[in-house]
């Protein structure tokens, strides 16, 4: 059994949680993890990531399974920010 099989689940999360808390301090609770997470697996090539989102943008865009579905919402989020700051 490999190690992320043995210790999945809450008791993994809990231990991470832990350790980044005490390395880096706040912004590290279990629901980011859980985000940076989900983040990691629908943008896993840093250069489809749109730089003009935010995090928050992320967080609510990392909870749509379908990716023509994410991929639409990306690009309303973008062009609503540019009306927003341009």
């Amino acid at each position: 059994m490999k190690f992320h099989q043995k210790f999945r689940g809450t008791q993994f999360h809990r231990i991470i949680h832990w350790n980044t808390h005490l390395a880096y301090g706040k912004g590290f609770s279990r629901s980011n993890l859980n985000y940076m997470r989900l983040f990691y697996q629908r943008f896993p090539i840093c250069e489809e990531v749109p730089h003009k989102l935010s995090w928050t943008h992320f967080c609510e865009l990392v909870k749509i399974d379908d990716p023509l579905e994410r991929s639409f919402y990306q690009q309303q989020a973008i062009c609503i920010e540019k009306l927003i700051y341009t």
